[in-house]
This record gives C-alpha cells, structure tokens and sequence, in this order.
C-alpha cells in the first residue's frame, strides 16, 4: 500500500464490516503500510485479507514479467479489480464483486498467458487460496433470448403509441414474428453481446481443477442462508434476522451443483444471486446433519 492507494484500501475492507489500524514506514519511498485487522466475524476478516493480499503473494507482483494493479470504482456496491501483466500484455485477471471473486476470461486470448506454466500455476493457487465462485463469461443471445427481447420492444413500442388495450396485438406476436415482421426491432450485434456472471462449476475450464464448494453461509438483506451438501442433494436453511429458522429442508438434486441448488432456494424467498451476500461462519452458526 502507498499513499496513492490508501484510500482505495479502505473502501475496500469497509464493506466487509471491518476495522483496521494503519501504521506508516516512513522509512520507505514511497513510504509503506502495515495494516492490523479487527472484526466480528472472522470469514469476513479472512475474505478481506485474502482478496487484498493473496494475489501479490502468489507472486504476481513480485515475480520476472508480472505485475500487480489495483484498481477501486466508486459505485454503489463496492469492488475492486486485479490485473495483470505477462510479458507486457495488461489483462483482468479477479474482480470481486458482491462479496465474490469472479475470475476473468481476458486471460484466454492472450497465447502468452495460456502457455505459461507459471501463470497457470498461480491461478491454480490462487483458486486454492481464496477460491473462485464465477466466471465471467462472453456469448450471443441464443435463439429464445432474441425473440423475447424483440417482444419486449414490440410490447414497448405499442404502449408508447398511447394503445389502451394492447392485447390483441400482443396476441400475434408469434404469427408476426415467424413471418419476419419484426425485423426493424431485432437486437443489433451489439445488444446480442451478453455478458455475466456464472458459477465456476459450469465453466467448461480446461486450465486448473476447482474444488467445488461443500458448504456456504451468508447473510443477505435480512436473512441469513446456509446451505450444504448431503446424500439426497443439499441441505438449506433459511433464518430471520435473529437466527430464527423461517424454514429448511433438503433440495434433492444431487446433480446440479450448489450454486444452482442455492439460486432456486434464493429465488422461493424472493432474494436474488446478485443480492448483497456478506459470508458468516457456517460451522459456529450453522452446521447441521443432513435432513436435521
């Protein structure tokens, strides 16, 4: 840390509900921090800690060709982002956003970064470390994603002209659609360009192993979630603001992962993937045996 980035710091660790004491090397130039944690919850601490230091650690910063940046953004939920540079070529490598660290494809175009072993190697490490829970991903809309937001602009385009009833021609829809009627309201290339964020566990990821997650437990708006794995599928249990339990039970699909498990249990109280999520300690608050 310097006095450039200070500030970027303690946005940072104040969004995990953490206090910290600077101590400044005067000595240095430019003059250097140490930095003491405190907080109530130690997964919190942790995460902070880790997201912030692991990847200079690793060496990154330290090691030939590569380099470390950091950058904060001023927005209204709180993130940052680590780049890299491999052999002079710049690239996101993490952002964490939403208390996750979301691993960025910029690597994958950059034939100097595929080929080295030790940039492979410190991914492998650093999702070892601190662990990765999404991929951000690039696609096109497929098929049904075009069609529904050429209807979206048809239903726009209707209420705007002052319709009161738009429901007969929101009923030929389809008919006006399959005929190729719609074509001035199709996405351009542009608008088909999706970007998002999905679970690293459904990332066709021929770079490192990740372990998939066992076990998570959060707080989001005024619940608090954990959820495990268990024989049937995972095990979920959803608490009130003072730890009452408002229900649980066990979601039996051993075949998706638990991300999916959990975006459907999500989705039954009305809370959404992308929700401010701040981790809590699963086996001081809510370890449970399967069914429990």
């Amino acid at each position: 840390m310097t006095d450039g980035n200070i500030k970027s710091f303690e946005r940072v660790v104040r969004k995990y509900n953490i206090d910290f004491a600077v101590k400044k090397d005067k000595t240095t130039d430019p003059p250097k921090y140490v930095v003491f944690f405190k907080g109530r919850d130690a997964d919190a601490v942790a995460q902070a800690s880790a997201v912030l230091f692991c990847m200079p650690a690793l060496g990154f910063a330290m090691n030939g060709n590569y380099a470390v940046s950091v950058h904060a953004e001023d927005t209204e939920l709180e993130r940052i982002t680590f780049g890299v540079s491999v052999h002079g070529i710049e690239f996101d490598v993490i952002h964490v956003r939403n208390n996750e660290n979301v691993l960025s494809l910029d690597f994958t175009h950059s034939s100097e970064a595929k080929e080295s072993k030790h940039f492979i190697a410190n991914l492998q490490t650093l999702s070892d470390s601190i662990g990765i829970d999404k991929v951000r991903v690039h696609r096109d809309m497929i098929l049904e994603e075009v069609k529904d937001f050429v209807k979206q602009r048809f239903e726009h385009q209707l209420k705007q002209g002052g319709l009161d009833d738009i429901s007969l021609y929101m009923s030929r829809f389809d008919t006006l659609y399959e005929q190729g009627k719609m074509e001035k309201l199709m996405p351009t290339a542009n608008q088909k360009h999706i970007e998002e964020n999905v679970p690293i566990t459904e990332w066709d990821n021929p770079y490192f192993e990740v372990k998939e997650l066992d076990q998570m437990a959060f707080s989001i708006k005024d619940k608090y979630v954990s959820i495990q794995t268990c024989t049937e599928g995972y095990d979920y249990s959803v608490f009130d603001e003072d730890y009452r339990l408002i229900d649980g039970g066990v979601y039996d699909n051993p075949d998706i992962s638990i991300h999916a498990a959990l975006k459907d249990v999500l989705e039954d109280f009305g809370l959404s993937e992308q929700d401010k999520r701040i981790p809590v300690d699963y086996y001081g608050h809510f370890r449970t045996g399967c069914g429990d």
